[in-house]
């Protein structure tokens, strides 16, 4: 064979693998396409046929267009937001929707299917009549944000998963039953600005790795069965603004550490088993909102004149306020944030 032949015979070569490389990439994108296009069919017809939104559009109406529907640029649902309608939307419309980053709805439990959600970033599951536990599968939502299962009626432990989600700024689970310890992973949320988990059953100390989290704003944990002591690790908290730890059973003395707490407005240590002197910084602090020390049998009988009269609760966070970029603080309208 000629040095003529050779040449042709490998630009031939290189002809034939370029065409059968686009032959594949084509057949991979129509592929693509295809799948793409059947996802996005599933994802309407599982809101279609949850019935909801029949009432008010069209079954052939474009789903993205629907009340509290959001699509991204190739129609896939990527939020659903129903707060306030009392909607009891179908788990499976949920688990269809694999691209939904926001959900605030209405339902009536919770599977453990929801860790499929994974590029869910806020997830409202507030004011329901939600029963049964936490499921553990929610630490796979490691995008989340935001997390509110508060006013439910769950119970059970506070899943130990849930400090997988170090992503957190605000993480609202109280007025539940829930029962067991607070779990030490929690201390890994160092992200968390605001940490409520008061109205619940919750038993055991304090966990000392709460003291890890120093971006915290407010910490409630009033209205349980927590015992022991406060940990010193509090005193880390150097941003924390409302502290909240009444109706429990703890005991021993305030600790002096709570003087590094500089910008701290509101304390309530109310109705627990303190006991010791009251510490002056207390005492001498002309920054306080309120301030409740009372019903503690064994502490110094001292009430400040400035203890709440009236104990009200911290205003709820409101994602639908916020999103997508809003800067204003979940707390801004509480006494202990103006």
């Amino acid at each position: 064979m000629g040095k003529m032949e050779c040449v042709v015979s490998s630009v031939v070569a290189v002809l034939l693998l370029l065409l059968l490389h686009t032959v594949s990439m084509t057949h991979a994108a129509s592929t693509h396409s295809s799948t793409d296009h059947s996802q996005v069919v599933a994802e309407a017809d599982a809101l279609r046929n949850s019935g909801w939104w029949i009432w008010s559009h069209p079954a052939t109406s474009n789903h993205c267009s629907w009340s509290g529907i959001t699509c991204n640029e190739a129609k896939h649902v990527t939020e659903i937001s129903l707060h306030g309608y009392q909607v009891l939307l179908p788990w499976v419309v949920l688990l269809n929707s694999p691209f939904l980053i926001f959900l605030i709805i209405t339902t009536g439990s919770i599977p453990h299917q929801i860790g499929s959600l994974t590029k869910l970033t806020i997830l409202d599951l507030s004011d329901n009549h939600l029963t049964g536990s936490i499921p553990y599968q929610i630490g796979s939502l490691t995008k989340l944000t935001n997390l509110d299962l508060s006013d439910n009626q769950l119970t059970g432990p506070i899943p130990h998963q849930i400090g997988s989600l170090t992503k957190l700024t605000i993480l609202d689970l109280s007025y539940n039953q829930l029962s067991g310890s607070i779990p030490h992973q929690i201390g890994s949320l160092t992200e968390l600005t605001f940490l409520q988990l008061d109205r619940n059953e919750l038993i055991g100390g304090i966990p000392s790795s709460l003291g890890h989290l120093t971006k915290l704003t407010s910490l409630n944990l009033g209205w349980n069965l927590i015992n022991g002591s406060i940990p010193p690790e509090i005193g880390n908290i150097k941003d924390l603004v409302s502290l909240d730890l009444h109706s429990n059973l703890i005991s021993g003395e305030i600790p002096s550490v709570l003087k590094n707490l500089k910008r701290l407005k509101c304390l309530d240590l109310s109705y627990n088993s303190l006991s010791g002197s009251i510490p002056p910084f207390l005492t001498n602090n002309s920054n306080w909102r309120t301030i409740d020390l009372s019903n503690n049998d064994d502490l110094e009988t001292y009430t400040p004149s400035f203890a709440m009269e009236e104990r009200t609760r911290v205003p709820k966070f409101q994602p639908e306020t916020q999103h997508p970029n809003s800067p204003l603080s979940p707390l801004c309208s509480s006494p202990c944030f103006l």
